[in-house]
């Protein structure tokens, strides 16, 4: 059966696991009342369908949202949830949500783990990933986003994993990328169009 609407009267539901259950029908907009939530977790939920309703948005203690492997969740990723200042990690792998992440991304400073690959994600990488300080793990791998990689990305001393292989990036390596010094996942394989050679400024990066 479905998630019932009456989910949205839990006023001091702080943690919500779903994950991995054959639950259908849409997600609830009412879930944007249970405004304690910290952690809401619907991955592997793959008898849901619509898109990710805007109400999400308004969980504005959110630390934790999984959206992993909604394969019939479709539709861009809605803006309300970039207000979502307290969210540290955002899973949308296997799923098919669409568009760009846009450059409002900038404004999830506390968010650590960026994870969607194998998503519909297109278009190319907002200049703003290069702000979260705090960002650990992007991982876009076997997505559709294309252009070339923001040198901002130099900026994220605290990155461990940055998964862009078998996008449709162009370009070269940024020279920045010398400033990683967390990183020690480099994942660009399998990209036809990036071109050029090898930083020499990687050679920075030792442990």
């Amino acid at each position: 059966g479905p998630i019932p609407t009456e989910i949205g009267q839990l006023s001091r539901l702080e943690e919500l696991s779903m994950f991995d259950t054959f639950l259908e029908g849409t997600i609830p907009v009412e879930f944007g009342e249970c405004s304690n939530l910290v952690e809401l977790h619907l991955g592997l939920m793959y008898m849901l369908i619509g898109s990710i309703p805007t109400e999400l948005g308004k969980l504005t203690n959110l630390r934790n949202l999984d959206l992993g492997g909604l394969g019939v969740i479709t539709g861009p990723i809605p803006t309300e949830i970039y207000g979502m200042t307290s969210l540290g990690e955002l899973y949308l792998a296997q799923s098919d949500v669409t568009g760009q992440i846009p450059s409002e991304i900038g404004n999830l400073s506390k968010l650590s783990q960026l994870v969607a690959f194998e998503s519909a994600l297109s278009g190319t990488l907002p200049t703003e990933l290069g702000r979260l300080l705090y960002l650990q793990g992007i991982d876009l791998q076997f997505t559709y986003v294309e252009g070339t990689i923001p040198t901002e990305l130099g900026n994220l001393i605290s990155l461990e994993w940055l998964g862009l292989d078998e996008t449709s990036i162009s370009g070269t390596i940024p020279t920045e990328f010398g400033n990683l010094y967390s990183i020690q996942d480099l994942l660009l394989f399998d990209n036809e169009d990036l071109t050029g050679t090898l930083p020499s400024e990687l050679g920075r990066l030792t442990t």
